[in-house]
């Protein structure tokens, strides 16, 4: 594999692990920080992926794919 599908790899992955992570925050109990915390790191990955020209619906539908992989 070369470097730039990795990178696109990884940032699709991180995506998904942090969306999974907001959903599970989103319906636990109140934890407002850790909420806004993990809307900050998916900024950062979105900011990422957009300098990686990796589009938004790209990096929801593989994050997606890849999580039902693993189940």
């Amino acid at each position: 594999m070369t470097e730039e599908p990795a990178r696109v790899d990884a940032l699709v992955t991180a995506f998904a692990v942090l969306q999974t992570c907001r959903h599970i925050l989103t319906v636990s109990t109140d934890l407002e920080d850790a909420r806004r915390q993990l809307d900050r790191l998916l900024e950062l990955v979105r900011a990422k992926a957009a300098e990686e020209r990796v589009p938004d619906a790209m990096l929801r539908e593989a994050g997606r794919q890849s999580l039902m992989e693993l189940l």
